[in-house]
């Protein structure tokens, strides 16, 4: 299996170059019209150029974006939500204690735990509300 970092690479390249040569192409052949070949030549390389610098930029800006961010530190809505997941396994347990509920309920109780928390890993309980 490719690593993650792979994936990523490719996934960037494969953007980046349908996306740097696209204008190059669109602005050549607009200029094509002029009949100067040294001026379609000319501003398909200064495009070129722009497009590069302002790729690279981007690039940059994203990453280091990216990097700031600490996937470690759960947003205030996680953090709430890891709370309300507790709160209604804790309620589950009091009733089972209380014995209002049965052994087989209980089980369900546990499965239905442990899909959310497993589903909070990939945003799941966002999308589809349990």
């Amino acid at each position: 299996m490719a690593s993650q970092n792979l994936v990523h690479f490719l996934s960037d390249f494969t953007l980046g170059f349908s996306d740097g040569l696209t204008v190059p192409f669109a602005l050549t052949a607009g200029l094509s019209s002029l009949g100067r070949s040294e001026t379609v030549i000319f501003a398909g390389l200064a495009e070129l150029c722009a497009g590069c610098i302002s790729m690279g930029i981007g690039g940059y800006l994203a990453a280091r974006d990216a990097s700031r961010e600490t996937p470690h530190s759960p947003s205030p809505a996680s953090e709430e939500e890891q709370g309300m997941l507790l709160a209604e396994r804790r309620s589950e347990e009091d009733v089972d204690d209380h014995g209002e509920k049965g052994a087989s309920s209980s089980g369900d109780a546990e499965a239905e735990f442990a899909v959310r928390r497993h589903s909070r890993k990939f945003r799941l309980y966002q999308q589809y509300a349990f």
